[in-house]
């Protein structure tokens, strides 16, 4: 029975639990990053959101671009983008090195498509850091590429036809 649970997926409308779920399991395995290299990573996400960010102008772009034709996101300034843009806000002021880059809405906007906005910044700040998704986000991207490389390796290796 648990095996085809598994093969059918979470439902929908449980994701969100089960993500917030999971990334608390994880947080008793995972440590958090030192406080010394990361002093806002604490900081609440309603403290940060008070704050003023040099990357509101790329955030208010790249809005209307993360999921146009989905519902919650549509409407210019709605409340999908506007939950979308609190949470980018927040975290380009918890983590300066990445701050925003592009990819890292649609990130949040599937978080937010499954909960709320708070949980959604916790979720991110999770995956972000104790997930180690933020080296991927880091500006000279680095980490992206070697992923890209050993991803193009493995396909050659393993499906040569692709």
């Amino acid at each position: 029975m648990l095996t085809q649970a598994v093969r059918q997926g979470v439902p929908r409308m449980s994701r969100g639990g089960v993500w917030r779920f999971l990334a608390e399991q994880a947080c008793l395995r995972i440590p958090p990053p030192h406080l010394d290299q990361f002093p806002d990573y604490n900081t609440p996400y309603k403290t940060l959101l008070s704050g003023l960010t040099k990357h509101q102008h790329a955030i208010l772009i790249d809005l209307g671009r993360t999921f146009p034709k989905h519902s919650y996101f549509a409407s210019a300034l709605g409340p999908g983008q506007l939950a979308l843009y609190n949470i980018l806000k927040a975290y380009s002021l918890l983590d300066p090195d990445v701050g925003y880059c592009q990819g890292l809405s649609f990130v949040a906007g599937i978080l937010l498509l499954h909960m709320d906005e708070g949980e959604a910044f916790i979720l991110l700040r999770h995956l972000m850091f104790r997930r180690g998704i933020r080296k991927q986000y880091l500006p000279d991207m680095s980490a992206l590429q070697v992923q890209l490389y050993q991803l193009s390796r493995l396909l050659r290796d393993h499906e040569p036809e692709l």
